[in-house]
């Protein structure tokens, strides 16, 4: 009898990272180098490599799910289609004016944000929709006409965005449909489909990047799908969205810019489904890769959703000098904090490390494929933290004599010449990168982070957390089972999702009811025939409604959660409340006798959320067999550790630091003044010493 298989693929920038998993549980997962050129050749090597340790069929295979960072790769790097946008004539500027700020008063030299379209790419059409919704002059057949004379020959994609289309698209989508017909082959993204909401420049923007890397995404995920066929897969595909949930690969290309943040949500989802499982209320999500390290608050097993994101941004830290978007994504912070982060000197002599990254290719210099720069992972080897002979389960052999080496050549002279030394200089100045950017989160988050327990993931993460935990005052860190390919896990615990938004302003107690009903019934039939298509019958879908609400005359919303079969008049004082409840968390204080206006109405539709144990649940595995090794800690010097191999530990084993926890796919350091215990699940929760704590 065959089983039903459910497999995660998530692409890295250094390795990708495959899960299989049924209803029981996890079955095997995989780790392969990501082929930059041909991402597709790594999934396909790795679906065969997990179907042989599982010793299963492709076929049993039922549902694929995959996380992707094509979309933001392709807008940072500028190798997007040839696009135009079509806008309502005499806003054509729209993107240089854009909110007439600048993210940095002081900085007479900034880099203003990146503009995908070139002005002479933009085309100017007679129409014009009042913000009541009012028709005041059609968009007429002949200007569209001429409007298809007039666009290149070669162009790949159309933005269309109109003045408050939002409110009646009507003239949008008249040009997208005779276009279509004039124009067949060109991909055409209209924003009252993309994006439906007020604020033109982030509408713009938004329908912008849709266009942009729509010629891109369909036939990737088409090719990804025909290499799937060719290994014998034939499920479902799905793909993960920037919000946590997953959609089908067909409106993934339809809306490639909810998936610009596909993969980092991923592991944001399996950190919040743990921290339920284990009754955290309050964890900080740190999820370190090859390449990146991504930082994600989570209270009540919720992690916070944002509505405004921002791509390709100048400065990392500086909001504000990126392309605004508007979509649903999870809140975090990524840096350039990974294994393949780059160490080297910068011009005033300091130890400097990242954001360049060796990535797969050449990758680290321990890797042996060429990389010459020294990297994390090469200062983690030599600082004995890595078994050169059990990295990936003993597939790939590190070389310590070259990474010993690489850091001695570019750091050596800074070290009196000891590479352990520099070795340590280079894991502690990465720490604290990643400990700077999860204050720089926190403090914009108004939260305290003594009160947070660190959950870390991702195959560098458990070589950092501890010493992270210790530079922002947390005193519990939390390594769950299989942490290297947790994103990939996380993707199979993710339900079929859609977002919905209308625009429509009302003062809180003159909020027309019946109008809003038909709102949202409009956005529950549009959720239904979605959820349909893909075989979710309308009485399994669940829905949960929130507005936009600010003070009168505001520029910024707070959103507000409210039930939705209760809505009515008596869902004022609900809202009322709810929004007093949020603001004073998050500004401290409110003052009285404002008025509150309610600007957009939200609706977000789930199916059922697929068996969250295969997060929780692992087959057993090999590891390497418990013995010490020497290695370095500031409070010992170099010292013998012990070295245990965490899947053969029987559960509620303690351990004291210093110690060396050892799976195939990842290594955990615990270091002195730290304690580690197997949790029921097979966990490992590490908590510092009383006496080492900080008051």
């Amino acid at each position: 009898m065959s089983r039903k298989l459910r497999l995660g693929v998530d692409i890295g920038g250094t390795f990708t990272d495959l899960v299989l998993a049924d209803v029981v549980g996890v079955l095997a997962t995989e780790k392969v180098l990501t082929n930059p050129h041909n991402p597709i050749v790594a999934i396909v090597e790795g679906v065969e490599r997990l179907l042989a340790q599982a010793g299963s069929d492709a076929s049993e295979i039922v549902d694929t799910v995959h996380g992707t960072t094509l979309v933001t790769n392709a807008v940072i790097e500028g190798k997007g289609a040839k696009t135009a946008l079509v806008t309502t004539k005499g806003f054509r500027d729209v993107l240089e004016i854009g909110r007439e700020w600048r993210y940095d008063i002081y900085d007479i030299d900034l880099d203003p944000p990146p503009i995908l379209i070139e002005r002479g790419s933009r085309y100017e059409i007679e129409e014009r929709v009042l913000a009541s919704g009012e028709m005041r002059v059609p968009a007429e057949a002949p200007a569209i006409e001429q409007l298809a004379r007039t666009l290149p020959a070669d162009l790949e994609a159309l933005a269309v965005c109109f003045l408050h289309s939002y409110v009646n698209p009507a003239n949008e989508r008249k040009v997208r449909d005779q276009l279509q017909e004039l124009r067949p082959g060109l991909a055409i993204s209209i924003s009252s489909d993309v994006a439906p909401e007020i604020r033109e420049v982030e509408r713009m923007s938004t329908t912008i990047v849709n266009a942009y890397v729509q010629p891109l995404v369909r036939p990737y995920l088409s090719q990804l799908r025909e290499g799937l066929s060719g290994a014998g897969v034939e499920g479902n595909l799905y793909v993960f969205l920037s919000n946590g949930g997953v959609v089908t690969a067909e409106q993934a290309s339809d809306y490639p810019v909810r998936i610009v943040e596909s993969g980092p949500a991923a592991g944001v989802t399996g950190a919040a489904m743990l921290s339920r499982h284990i009754d955290e209320e309050h964890v900080v999500a740190l999820d370190m890769g090859g390449t990146t390290a991504k930082i994600c608050f989570i209270d009540h097993g919720q992690p916070t959703i944002s509505r405004d994101f921002e791509v390709a941004r100048a400065y990392r830290f500086k909001p504000g000098s990126g392309i605004p978007l508007k979509v649903a994504s999870v809140e975090l912070l990524e840096i350039g904090a990974g294994g393949g982060s780059i160490a080297g000197l910068s011009e005033m002599g300091l130890l400097r490390v990242g954001p360049a990254s060796a990535g797969a290719s050449p990758g680290p210099v321990s890797y042996g494929l060429g990389g010459t720069e020294p990297t994390v992972t090469d200062a983690d080897l030599v600082l004995g933290y890595l078994n050169p002979d059990y990295f990936l389960g003993g597939r790939m052999k590190l070389d310590l004599d070259g990474a010993t080496s690489a850091i001695g050549r570019v750091l050596g002279a800074s070290f009196e010449g000891n590479a352990v030394r520099a070795a340590w200089g280079i894991h502690r100045v990465v720490n604290e990168n990643m400990a700077n950017a999860l204050r720089v989160h926190a403090a914009e988050r108004g939260v305290d982070t003594a009160r947070y327990a660190l959950l870390a993931s991702g195959g560098a993460s458990g070589l950092h957390a501890c010493r992270v935990a210790e530079a922002v005052r947390v005193d519990r860190v939390i390594c769950p089972r299989g942490a290297s390919v947790f994103s990939a896990n996380g993707m199979l615990m993710a339900p079929l999702t859609f977002d919905f938004v209308r625009t429509r302003k009302f003062a809180l107690d003159t909020i027309d009811w019946d109008q809003c009903r038909r709102l949202y019934d409009d956005m529950k039939a549009q959720a239904v025939e979605l959820m349909e298509k893909s075989r979710i019958k309308a009485e399994n879908i669940e829905f949960k409604a929130s507005c936009d609400m600010r003070i009168v005359g505001q520029g910024y919303e707070i959103e507000v959660p409210f039930s939705l079969s209760a809505m009515g008049p008596d869902t004022v004082g609900t809202l009322s409340e709810g929004y007093q409840e949020i603001y004073l968390r998050l500004y401290g204080r409110m003052t009285s006798g404002l008025g509150v206006e309610v600007l957009n109405w939200r609706l977000t539709a789930s199916g059922p959320r697929p068996d969250s144990s295969v997060a929780f649940r692992r087959a057993a595995q090999t590891a390497s067999e418990g013995k010490t090794r020497l290695a370095y800690f500031p409070e010992t010097g170099q010292v013998e550790t012990p070295v245990l191999a965490r899947p053969q530990l029987a559960l509620g084993t303690v351990v004291p630091g210093p110690a060396i926890f050892e799976e195939p796919d990842t290594t955990v350091i615990v270091p002195p003044n730290w304690t580690a215990q197997i949790d029921q699940d097979g966990n490992l929760i590490i908590d510092r010493k009383r006496e080492a704590r900080q008051s």
